[in-house]
């Protein structure tokens, strides 16, 4: 099979898609970061949770959100006897940082101190079995590495055209290919997870005592009861209410503002 000019330009235009998409108007930063953090720090080491607190959400509502800074505010949140949010925050950071090991201890013995115990669902399928690696990196990660092996076929395919020689040029075009194949595989891959974590995104209960209802009303039965800092997942939404899934209690519906999505 030969390349072509329309070969390349596909290429190209594969990669340079995640960086046009990601392009667009930047965050407005009104803080100094260095500053912000610095303060957020002082009052963390003083015992000022709130100000701590306060301080790293305004360093994430001006744009810089990064893993140590939610890392920091579940810290915070902890230390402030808010268990909920410290779950919350310690579970954002873990997206940015998967393989922090201090960070993933902490969140561990938050998920000690819930009453209701984390439990797993059935048996994972064949897909998640090739998904599951793949979150031990950040979304950051998989993008880049899915861009980098769109820039390896890319160039494979350019040197398959420029060589004379016949050998040379099948082993570069079986390069090209097999990196286009392991770009697609990781993109794709990267894609499930985005597409699951949308379509059925993470939340945590805020409330102390939370009902969860038959229905999406005040007028339903309660089925069975949460509490402040269990992690469950949302199956859809129905106005004001989100209908959840906790995996040893079943599924039932709450009020939005009873739980906050990660």
């Amino acid at each position: 099979m030969s390349f072509g000019k329309p070969f390349i330009l596909l290429l190209i235009l594969a990669a340079a898609t995640p960086a046009l998409a990601a392009a667009g108007p930047a965050p407005e930063k009104t803080a100094p970061p260095a500053r912000l953090f610095t303060e957020a720090g002082e009052a963390y080491d003083a015992g000022d949770f709130h100000r701590a607190i306060e301080a790293y959400e305004e360093l994430i509502r001006n744009g810089y959100g990064e893993g140590v800074v939610y890392y920091n505010l579940g810290n915070a949140y902890f230390r402030d006897g808010d268990l909920a949010r410290a779950v919350i925050n310690y579970r954002r950071a873990r997206r940015l940082m998967p393989r922090d090991a201090e960070l993933q201890e902490n969140l561990d013995y938050c998920r000690t101190l819930v009453i209701d115990e984390v439990k797993t669902a059935a048996a994972p399928g064949p897909v998640q079995y090739i998904i599951q690696p793949l979150k031990s990196y950040s979304l950051n990660e998989l993008s880049a590495g899915a861009s980098a092996l769109f820039i390896v076929a890319m160039l494979a395919a350019l040197a398959a055209i420029l060589t004379a020689a016949p050998r040379v040029k099948v082993y570069f075009k079986r390069i090209s290919w097999l990196f286009l194949a392991a770009s697609l595989v990781l993109g794709a891959g990267t894609g499930y997870i985005i597409h699951g974590e949308k379509q059925t995104p993470p939340a945590v209960v805020l409330e102390d005592r939370l009902e969860v209802l038959a229905g999406p009303g005040d007028t339903f039965s309660a089925m069975f009861v949460l509490h402040k800092g269990a992690e469950t997942t949302i199956l859809r939404s129905r106005g004001e209410w989100k209908q959840i899934l906790f995996p040893s209690a079943g599924r039932g519906w709450v009020h939005k503002s009873a739980i906050e999505k990660i």
